[in-house]
């Protein structure tokens, strides 16, 4: 069974489980409340150990809560999954995480 933790401190989630198409949900609804002040944020993905599609989806949606807010998100620590997945897909620049795989 898939599980994933979910921390928030201040402008910042920390991530730790598998963010895959059972959790999305539950990390959506966790970090609804992060874009609610400030213009920067981060979400660390260290701790994922798996990531499928619907991590990227999810990601997706983060960065565009994001630019409504004319913020800046930034994801700190992206898994080889999902650095892979967001290549194949030409969605790694959209994301930032050209500079990460770097």
């Amino acid at each position: 069974m898939a599980r994933l933790r979910v921390r928030i401190k201040a402008r910042r989630a920390t991530l730790k489980g598998d963010l895959v198409f059972t959790t999305v949900m539950q990390a959506l609804a966790e970090t609804g409340k992060l874009f609610d002040s400030g213009s920067s944020w981060q979400i660390d993905l260290a701790g994922v150990r798996a990531a499928d599609s619907a991590a990227l989806a999810l990601m997706l949606e983060w960065a565009a809560r994001a630019r409504a807010r004319q913020g800046y998100l930034r994801f700190e620590h992206p898994p080889e999954a999902i650095l892979d997945l967001a290549r194949v897909s030409h969605i790694d620049g959209l994301l930032g995480l050209t500079q990460a795989a770097a």
